[in-house]
């Protein structure tokens, strides 16, 4: 549970500096302003993430997933469709082991990917059983970190996540 809690407000940071990078401050003009004075505050709020609305919707983008993403942005300037399912399933994962138990056995190689980095965030021993079981797989996967590609196989990030705890950008936390 500590873990789990843990790795919710990490992933939640990630997102919320994502956005408030982007976050441009609005101006928003005071009652002496609008009186005649040229007085204009300038004031900022943080952007939330968006909230979960549709659970099973970011399940599914997970299973199916057609690549692995990290959180850094490309030119597009917003994180992946599965980043984003991976951050609004994982506040989640320790209440929905099920629905990761299935994105490793029966989701598509990012799925796979996606599944043992969420298991590890609620049970570590459990996620480093998965990622040995997935470090023989020669599944090609897709890894995107903002504008950069590379094609790998399930079994090399695997391994790499093994030992090191993390591949490229993409990391499992604290290990």
């Amino acid at each position: 549970m500590k873990n789990s809690r843990l790795f919710s407000i990490l992933a939640t940071t990630v997102l919320l500096l994502q956005t408030w990078s982007g976050a441009q401050s609005k101006p928003e003009t005071t009652e002496k302003a609008k009186n005649g004075a040229q007085k204009v505050e300038q004031t900022t709020s943080p952007r939330r993430p968006p909230k979960v609305t549709n659970l099973p919707q970011a399940w599914q983008t997970l299973k199916t997933a057609e690549q692995l993403s990290s959180a850094t942005v490309g030119e597009a300037a917003a994180p992946s469709r599965e980043y984003k399912a991976f951050l609004a399933a994982a506040p989640f994962a320790s209440s929905h082991r099920v629905e990761i138990d299935n994105l490793i056995i029966d989701g598509s190689p990012a799925g796979k990917l996606y599944g043992a980095s969420l298991l590890y965030a609620v049970d570590h021993k459990a996620g480093l059983a998965a990622l040995k079981k997935l470090a023989d797989s020669q599944e090609k996967v897709t890894y995107r970190s903002g504008c950069e590609v590379m094609n790998e196989t399930v079994g090399a990030i695997a391994r790499s996540l093994l030992k090191t705890g993390r591949f490229m950008d993409w990391t499992l936390g604290a290990k």
